[in-house]
C-alpha cells in the first residue's frame, strides 16, 4: 500500500525539540515502512534525519497553504497567482498512484481535495476542531476523518456535522520500545543534575505558556515546601511560547514567581532540550505533573511518554487526558484549576512509594496495550482497508 502523510507546516518532521504532530507523523511513517508499505512524508524536513534509512521518501512541503490562497485568488480573477497554482501539477503527479493520502494539519489539508481525487483521503485531527464554515466544508471533502482521542472524534461529529460512520479514533501513541523504565539512565541523569539526595523529584514537560498551567504547579509545589517538605525538586522542561509566537511576559512572570516564593534552590529550569535527552529526563523523575487547562482534546504526548517510562501522572481533568490517566489506577486526576487538589495529589504520591511504583507499572502496561505505535498502526490499516473497499 502506498501511503502519503502530509505533515504540519509549523514544525519539522520529526521536530528537533519536541512537538506532537511532527513526532506523531514520523513515528507512524517508520512503523508503516517497517511493515513493508511504500511511505511518503510531505512536510518540513529535519536535516539531521536520513529518511531513506527508515525506508521513507521525504518531499519538502511545497507551500501547500499558498496553494489554497492561489486557488482562491484565481477563482476571483487574479491571474498573478497562476505560477503558484501551476505547482499543483507537481503535487498531483506525486499523489496520483497513492492508495491513501492522510493530512495532519489544517493548513496542509486545504489543497488536498483539489489536487488528489484518486486516493482515499483521510484527515487526522490532533485537537478539537473549530466549528467554522471552512472546517465544515473541508470535512465533507475527505473520505474519512480521524481524531486522536474519543473526545476529538465525538466533537468532530458534533461540530462539523459529519456522519459518525466516517469518523474513527486513531489514538495518540508512544514508542514503547524507546520510552521505557531505565534505572541506569535514571541514576546517570540524577547525578548530572545533583538529585542524589532529593527525596522526591517532580517533572513538568510542556510549552511555557499560561494555558499549560505551570504557574499552578509552582504554587502547588510551594504549598508542599511550606508544609516542611524540603528535599524536593521540580524540573521544568519545554520551549517558551507557541509555535508561531513567543509569550514574552509569561516565562518572565513564572521566573519572578519562583524567586518571590524563594524556590530557586528547589527548581531546575532546563528549558528546551533536544529530544534525545527526554528518556533520561522522564526516568529521573518520581512524579510527572500535567496541570494543563487546555481543552485540546488529545491525550497529550507527554502523558504517554511519562506513562511508558513507568511514571505515575498527576493531571488536571482536561481534554482527553482521563482516557489515558485512569484515576488511582495509572495516576491521579484532579479538578481542573484546583491548586489545592493538585498539591494534595502530589503529596499522596510523595508519601507512598509503593503506590507510585504500582501506578507507574500499570501505566506502562496500558501504554503497551492501548497507546503503542503498533496498536495505532494496526487500527489505521484496518480503517484504510475498509475505506478503500467502500470509497
Amino acid at each position: 500500500m502506498k501511503i502519503v502523510l502530509v505533515s504540519t507546516d509549523r514544525e519539522t518532521t520529526p521536530p528537533t525539540y519536541g512537538g506532537a504532530i511532527g513526532t506523531w507523523v514520523f513515528e507512524f511513517a517508520k512503523e508503516l515502512a517497517k511493515r513493508g508499505h511504500d511511505v511518503v512524508i510531505i512536510g518540513r524536513p529535519n536535516n539531521k534525519v536520513v529518511y531513506q534509512s527508515f525506508g521513507i521518501e521525504f518531499i519538502p512541503l511545497p507551500g501547500i497553504p499558498e496553494f489554497a490562497k492561489s486557488i482562491n485568488l484565481l477563482l476571483r480573477g487574479n491571474l498573478s497567482t497562476v505560477p503558484n497554482t501551476l505547482k499543483l501539477v507537481t503535487v498531483r503527479e506525486l499523489l496520483r498512484d497513492a492508495d491513501v493520502v492522510q493530512a495532519h494539519y489544517f493548513t496542509t489539508s486545504i489543497a488536498l481535495p483539489t489536487v488528489c481525487r484518486e486516493a482515499l483521503l483521510v484527515q487526522v485531527w490532533h485537537n478539537i476542531p473549530k466549528a467554522n464554515i471552512i472546517n465544515k466544508v473541508l470535512a465533507q471533502k475527505f473520505d474519512l476523518i480521524c481524531g486522536v482521542s474519543r473526545l476529538i472524534a465525538k466533537e468532530i461529529v458534533h461540530r462539523l456535522n459529519v456522519n459518525a460512520n466516517k469518523v474513527h479514533v486513531l489514538y495518540d501513541f508512544v514508542d514503547t520500545d524507546k520510552f521505557k523504565p531505565d534505572d541506569k539512565l535514571r541514576e546517570t541523569y540524577r547525578e548530572k543534575l545533583g538529585l542524589q539526595d532529593c527525596n522526591c523529584t517532580m517533572l513538568y514537560v510542556g510549552r511555557i505558556i499560561p494555558q499549560k498551567g505551570l504557574h499552578h504547579l509552582i504554587l502547588a509545589f510551594w504549598i508542599l515546601v511550606q508544609k516542611g517538605y524540603r528535599r524536593l525538586k521540580l524540573i521544568i522542561v519545554g520551549p517558551e511560547g507557541h509555535f508561531d509566537r513567543r509569550e514574552s511576559d509569561y516565562p518572565t512572570l513564572v521566573r519572578q514567581m519562583i524567586r518571590r516564593l524563594s524556590l530557586e534552590k528547589n527548581v531546575v529550569w532546563l528549558g528546551n532540550v533536544p529530544s534525545e535527552h527526554l528518556l533520561g529526563i522522564y526516568n529521573l523523575a518520581d512524579i510527572v505533573v500535567i496541570p494543563t487547562m487546555m481543552e485540546e482534546g488529545g491525550v497529550l504526548l507527554v502523558t504517554l511518554e511519562a506513562m511508558a517510562c513507568g511514571k505515575p501522572v498527576v493531571a488536571y481533568k482536561s481534554g482527553a487526558i482521563p482516557e489515558a490517566v485512569e484515576h488511582m489506577k495509572t495516576g491521579i486526576i484532579v479538578p481542573k484549576g484546583s491548586v489545592k487538589h493538585l498539591s494534595e495529589a502530589i503529596e499522596v504520591l510523595m508519601n507512598d512509594q509503593p503506590l507510585r511504583l504500582r501506578l507507574g507499572k500499570i501505566a506502562r502496561e496500558l501504554c503497551v496495550d492501548r497507546f503503542s505505535i503498533e496498536s495505532t498502526v494496526n487500527v489505521a490499516l484496518r480503517i484504510y482497508t475498509r475505506g478503500i473497499e467502500e470509497y
